[in-house]
This record gives C-alpha cells, structure tokens and sequence, in this order.
C-alpha cells in the first residue's frame, strides 16, 4: 500500500517512500533492476505522514499546471497505541519529469475515516481512509478506498475538493 508504480516513457518506475524524503527509482529494461534514483524533497503535511497512494494522473487542471496529480494517505500517530492512529487521504501535484518533485499538497484532508461501526466486520479500526485507484471523471475523479480496514467504497472528488 506504500509503494507506487508508474509509466513514463516505456519505462517502470515506482515511489518508494513519500517521507520525510521522497525516492523515485526507476527500473532498467530488464523490469527487474533499479537503474536510477531519484531523491527530492518532501512537503510536510500536518495531517501525518504523507505516504503511498495512487498512481499519478496526467490531467490537465485548472490554472494551468502540467504537473501530474496523486492521491495519497497519510499516516497521523497519537502515541504508541494503534488504535489512537488515524489515516486520511490528500492530493499533490508533483512534476511529470525526473526528479518528480512535488510541488503542491493539500491544505487538508480531501477525506477521511470514520467512526462508523458495522457490526460483524472483522478488522474494524476507526479513523482509516486510503486510496487505491483513481479514475479521470469529466467533473474530477472516481476514488476506489478502503475505509476503516474493513470495507471498501469509491468516492467522487471535484477539484475544489483538492484543497490545493
């Protein structure tokens, strides 16, 4: 759930870590190898550690940036205890060539776990919300999620919501 492939010009390459660094690796041609790596700079972010996420979206957005959009969660840990940790999804915007740096962050949470108790779920854990995929909508983007480690939802997205 932390790791991230993408294409870019025939090649594979894959986000292995957001934070407080971000690494791009790129695979040679053999799909196996890493052959480059890319560090930048990460944003902070003060809804947790930003990580993982969906693979970036080339979209042409409002105000004109060319960059590409990714969905993320983030991780906000309260302590030791598991169970006070919340999970929340943001957006970025990061640049579509080498080094990928990102260059927005949300101002907060796009969304957001719950409270909601389903009774008979078998891994509930409040306050969890992660994206997976992301579709291009004419009017913003179709989320697939899971919520509170035990289901999952999709969810529209327009631009405002973004908080860019």
């Amino acid at each position: 759930k932390n790791w991230v492939f993408f294409e870019r010009d025939n090649r594979l390459y894959f986000i292995f870590q957001c934070s407080p660094e971000q690494i791009v690796c790129r695979l040679a041609k053999d799909g196996v190898t890493v052959d480059e790596v890319y560090r930048t700079k990460s944003p902070s972010w003060s809804h947790g550690e930003i990580r993982g996420g969906t693979q970036p979206l080339n979209v042409p957005r409002s105000g004109g940036d060319n960059g590409w959009l990714r969905f993320f969660h983030s991780l906000h840990k309260e302590g030791n205890n598991r169970n006070a940790w919340s999970y929340c999804i943001g957006a970025l915007v990061m640049d579509s060539e080498p080094p990928f740096q990102v260059r927005q962050v949300s101002k907060w949470p796009v969304f957001s776990g719950n409270e909601e108790y389903v009774p008979n779920w078998n891994f509930f854990k409040a306050a969890v919300a992660i994206p997976y995929g992301a579709l291009n909508r004419p009017d913003g983007w179709l989320l697939t999620v899971g919520l509170n480690d035990s289901k999952c939802a999709t969810i529209e997205v327009n631009e405002k919501q973004l908080n860019l």
